[in-house]
């Protein structure tokens, strides 16, 4: 045991890119993403919408602004169905031992916080008449707090719910 601590501050991977080509839409993705399903199934939805919203004839300002187009994709994700697998690859950690040191690794992947998924899933949930007791036992103990919370704030402000739906 060691009474030193290892501070490795750093950016956060990048587990892939979306792009257009002569020929189309092109997506890289770390290889090693593979060892993690859930954070591969989340990284390549999250390329794939950069395509769906980039082909829409529509598109606001934050076009113009890369941060704010990230955001978007990320909470498309969640639109598009794949919730689950968004909020579960946020955040990663894990345990690690040497013989010089020990202790735990966390890293961050995607644009938004777990907090700001689960209240992106419960609209998702409640807009689409979704039990969420079907999504907790695939969430972690923490993300089911997080979801729990966000659903019943959700239920004490109906008028938040009704602010979502399409005029």
């Amino acid at each position: 045991m060691t009474d030193s601590v290892l501070i490795q501050p750093g950016a956060s991977p990048i587990n892939g890119t979306f792009r257009m080509t002569q020929t189309g839409g092109l997506i890289t993705y770390d290889p090693d993403l593979l060892a993690t399903p859930k954070a591969f199934i989340a990284t390549m939805v999250h390329e794939l919408s950069h395509y769906a919203i980039l082909t829409q004839p529509a598109r606001a300002e934050w076009e113009t602004e890369p941060m704010l187009e990230e955001l978007v994709t990320d909470l498309f994700v969640i639109a598009s169905g794949f919730g689950i697998f968004k909020i579960e690859s946020i955040t990663n950690a894990s345990a690690f031992q040497s013989p010089l040191a020990q202790g735990w690794s966390i890293s961050h992947a995607g644009y938004i916080s777990p907090e700001l998924a689960a209240v992106a899933l419960a609209f998702y949930l409640r807009l689409n008449d979704q039990d969420p007791d079907l999504a907790k036992p695939h969430l972690s103990g923490l993300n089911q707090k997080r979801l729990t919370r966000a659903l019943h704030q959700l239920d004490r402000d109906a008028e938040l719910l009704d602010a979502a739906l399409p005029r």
